[in-house]
């Protein structure tokens, strides 16, 4: 008999899962305005990437770099 918080968890990575797989579609809509923001974006992205990274670093709930990245 599983535990109410491995049924939580179970249950949340199939929503999420199953969340990206229905806006993939969107994503491969979209994907010809990627290139123009490519384009138009500033030459220095790293401020972007490194502000990316410290998001993921507060939104990730394990502190393994591997889930982070």
């Amino acid at each position: 008999m599983p535990r109410f918080g491995e049924y939580v968890d179970f249950t949340l990575k199939f929503l999420l899962a199953f969340g990206v797989i229905f806006e993939l579609p969107l994503a491969i809509t979209i994907a010809p305005e990627w290139a123009w923001l490519r384009r138009n974006s500033s030459p220095q992205p790293k401020y972007a990437i490194l502000l990316i990274f410290v998001i993921a670093a507060i939104l990730t709930p394990t502190p393994d770099v591997f889930n982070q990245a």
